[in-house]
């Protein structure tokens, strides 16, 4: 079974999820898929208005694993590198 994820709009088809272990966690993918724009906005958003020219206030903050994973997250989200 596959679940296709489409685009805001339902015009455009976004994806197909493959078989996964059960129909749940394909929907469940599925709805990660669609959602992956908005989160990716969010955590983008939340690192400009917490950070500071430096990205000490950041790290100060939520600590420096933190900050790197979610700049690594970005990163690969955008198709960069993601290490």
């Amino acid at each position: 079974m596959q679940d296709t994820v489409w685009a805001e709009d339902g015009n455009k088809m976004v994806c197909k999820v493959a078989m996964g272990d059960t129909e749940a966690e394909e929907q469940a993918n599925a709805r990660l898929i669609a959602s992956a724009p908005e989160l990716l906005a969010a955590l983008e958003k939340f690192m400009v208005s917490w950070n500071d020219e430096t990205g000490a206030r950041m790290e100060r903050l939520f600590g420096t694993f933190a900050v790197n994973r979610a700049r690594a997250a970005i990163a690969k989200a955008k198709g960069g590198s993601h290490e």
